[in-house]
């Protein structure tokens, strides 16, 4: 447990009132953000992503362009906690829309906006990673409005004690499928899900249901967002960036599949997150630590920035030997991924999925015949390609909120509009 971890609950603990024995979120919410008005034409030299379509079952974007599929390797056998039948995705969005279960937030929001044509670039220089090369901090992401409502409890078990245990009153009551189990663990477990209106989601940090049909627990509660709106905040601890937005899904990191949004991540502050003042737009905060934990030395490296790989760069050409390292790449070239939290190790780390559909590391493994997280150095092909692409990424030094990506004219089309 790191310091960020142990201030947690002391930091959102600010969030939290009791009130005639109610507990209440009291979580501050950021000023609202201005979005510019995007265009269609993407800018010249850069081509579609290159592992082909997003899988049948995301909506297809309207950027798409088919393109040769990998083949996977041969697939080991991948170790999963047992999960629920995969809950049913209610008013699939028609031809030629998206999914806002799958694909959520305005076509403007920072997860939806490529990089711009304006994006001015300065070097990153990430230290390379000598404990993991890549881990994943899984988000745990409900969209299924129709599941019974399942009390959410406050327990402090936070990141260092036992997150089963209840230790204050009811949060809220949420739809949760009863099948759906989530140990008590160390992990981050950002919780998104998707309240009965369709629209509203609720989040907090971290989240447990350690027994079927029993009760799930938080720490605290996080600003609440919508599917239709810019999605900026949520419960990321360190930066109060969103649970939902940005996280790899489910069937897009597999062969057919496509990321069109942009990606959170996570750095170890110690080496790459400049001390002063430790974040911009879009976070709205840094670890609480921060700055006697932050030992970065780029200015531009914050808590909240955009890193891309620069549109000069062909990615084509770097040597890249794994399929879904040539899909991240192509990703971070023309979406980017926002810094949203701190690893407090030398790893790099990268948001993904976790939900009763299942979890993105387990998906990964039976997909591509060996596990997403990578160790240090260049043993495997894995690892070299997750070197690689640390070493080519550069922070957007001008994203803003008037200028998202950059500014300019977007490098590749606006998602298109929300169909359900």
């Amino acid at each position: 447990m790191h310091p960020r971890q142990r201030a947690f609950g002391a930091r959102h603990g600010r969030l939290l009132a009791l009130c005639t024995g109610t507990l209440l979120a009291l979580g501050a919410c950021g000023q609202a953000m201005s979005r510019p008005t995007g265009t269609n034409t993407p800018a010249s030299g850069i081509t579609p992503s290159p592992d082909g379509e997003r899988a049948s079952s995301v909506a297809p974007s309207a950027a798409s362009t088919s393109q040769p599929t990998p083949t996977p390797t041969a697939t080991s056998t991948a170790t999963a906690r047992p999960t629920a039948a995969p809950a049913p995705t209610p008013s699939p969005a028609p031809p030629g829309t998206r999914n806002k279960f799958l694909w959520p937030f305005a076509s403007t929001s920072i997860w939806n906006m490529p990089v711009g044509s304006g994006a001015v670039y300065v070097p990153a220089h990430i230290a390379p990673p000598t404990a993991k090369t890549l881990i994943s901090d899984q988000d745990i992401i409900i969209m299924d409005p129709s599941a019974p409502l399942t009390l959410l409890v406050h327990s402090g078990g936070g990141w260092g004690g036992n997150r089963c245990t209840a230790s204050g009153s009811a949060l809220i009551s949420a739809p949760i499928p009863t099948g759906f189990v989530v140990p008590s663990n160390g992990h981050n477990n950002a919780l998104a899900v998707l309240m009965p209106d369709g629209q509203t989601v609720v989040q907090g940090q971290p989240f447990a249901r350690c027994s079927a049909g029993g009760p799930a627990t938080l720490l605290a509660l996080a600003p609440s967002d919508n599917l239709y709106g810019d999605g900026i905040l949520g419960a990321h601890g360190g930066s109060g960036l969103s649970s939902l937005g940005g996280t790899i899904r489910l069937n897009e990191l597999v062969p057919g599949g496509e990321i069109r949004h942009a990606l959170k991540v996570n750095l170890d502050a110690a080496t790459d997150l400049y001390p002063s003042p430790g974040f911009r737009w879009p976070a709205i905060r840094h670890d609480s630590c921060a700055p006697g934990c932050y030992g970065g030395s780029v200015p531009a490296l914050e808590m909240g920035s955009l890193l891309a790989i620069p549109t000069s760069v062909n990615i084509s050409a770097l040597g890249l030997e794994t399929a879904p390292a040539r899909m991240l790449a192509w990703t971070l070239q023309n979406y980017g991924a926002y810094v949203a939290d701190n690893t407090a190790q030398s790893a790099f780390s990268i948001e993904t999925e976790d939900s009763p559909n299942g979890s993105v590391v387990t998906q990964f493994q039976q997909t591509w015949g060996f596990p997403f997280q990578a160790q240090a150095g260049n043993g495997t092909p894995w690892s070299h390609d997750i070197n690689v692409i640390l070493s080519n990424l550069a922070v957007v030094a001008n994203n803003g909120p008037a200028s998202i990506g950059g500014g300019g004219s977007p490098v590749q089309p606006l998602a298109p509009p929300i169909g359900n």
